[in-house]
This record gives structure tokens, C-alpha cells and sequence, in this order.
């Protein structure tokens, strides 16, 4: 599996350098931030910020295409892997076992996270 995160087509290593010059303005770095539930205010939590990150990391496609734990164990290594370009660990949403850590979800998509779970048996 790989990912990438990038703060702007432009910044994303496979784009021409061409298109780059006729960018107009130069994109933001982009930083990781929790929401505070209390006061909905941004807590930061990067320690550094990037203007793009990859990865890539070997799954064994048995294991993620039932969509089950498996899957959320290649998730998880794969956006650990993401965030630690920001100084961050891990993001702790799902744990390298396939858990879900349900109070970290925002109250915009915990519901939907859960309901999605359920529909899988991973609750």
C-alpha cells in the first residue's frame, strides 16, 4: 500500500516541474492539529510541518481484502508512517492491532466510523 499526503498538486513528487512554475502562489506546509471538544478551538500537534510525505508498506492482500481488522492494520501502519513526517508518532485513531480508538474520531464522523465498523464486525 502507499500513500501521500501533499499540500498542493505541486508539491507532490511526481508532478512536472513545468506545472510548478505556473503555480501562482506558494502552497502552506501542512501541519497535523486535534480539536479541542470542549471549546472547538485547534490544539497543534505537529512538531514540524512538511510540504508532502509518502509511504509505502508490504500487506499481504489476503488480509485487507475482506475489509476486516486487517485492513485497518494496513491503514494504521500506513498513516503512521504519514504523520511521522510531522514528529508525531502515531496518529492513534486505529492501533497496529486493527483497533479503533472511538473517542479520538471527531464528533462530525465517530458516528459514521462506528456505524461502518459494525456493518464489518469490528466493534
Amino acid at each position: 500500500m502507499n500513500g501521500t499526503l501533499v499540500n498542493g498538486l505541486v508539491s507532490h513528487p511526481a508532478v512536472s516541474s513545468m506545472l510548478a512554475l505556473e503555480q501562482a502562489a506558494e502552497p502552506l506546509p501542512l501541519r497535523i492539529d486535534r480539536v479541542d471538544r470542549g471549546n472547538g478551538q485547534s490544539m497543534p500537534a505537529s512538531t514540524q510541518a512538511c510540504a508532502s510525505t509518502s509511504t509505502a508498506v508490504t500487506v499481504v492482500l489476503d488480509d485487507i481484502a475482506d475489509q476486516g481488522r486487517g485492513l485497518l492494520q494496513a491503514v494504521a501502519l500506513v498513516s503512521n508512517e504519514l504523520v511521522q513526517a510531522f514528529g508525531l508518532p502515531e496518529t492513534g485513531l486505529i492501533s497496529t492491532a486493527g483497533e479503533r480508538n472511538a473517542d479520538l474520531f471527531t464528533d462530525r464522523n465517530r458516528g459514521a466510523v462506528a456505524v461502518w465498523a459494525r456493518s464489518l464486525g469490528l466493534v
